[in-house]
């Protein structure tokens, strides 16, 4: 990791499933002081939150990873 960069280590809870999840994020904060920006992406495996059972369950329909992006800008 760099300057700015950070991981928050956390549980996800989706469907009633808890799993681990290590998000890796970068902070930047404005140079006035008055604002800060927090951008982060994770892959998660759908499969170990029960997501896309039945019908949805084949990776050829619908992808066992999803990415998610964040990006959360803070105002003093």
């Amino acid at each position: 990791t760099g300057p700015g960069t950070y991981v928050a280590d956390g549980e996800l809870v989706i469907k009633g499933r808890k799993v681990r999840v290590p998000l890796p994020f970068r902070w930047v904060a404005a140079a006035d002081g008055k604002s800060a920006t927090l951008t982060a992406q994770v892959v998660l495996d759908r499969h170990a939150f029960a997501l896309g059972t039945g019908d949805w369950a084949d990776d050829a329909w619908v992808g066992r990873n999803v990415t998610v992006c964040v990006q959360l800008t803070l105002l003093r």
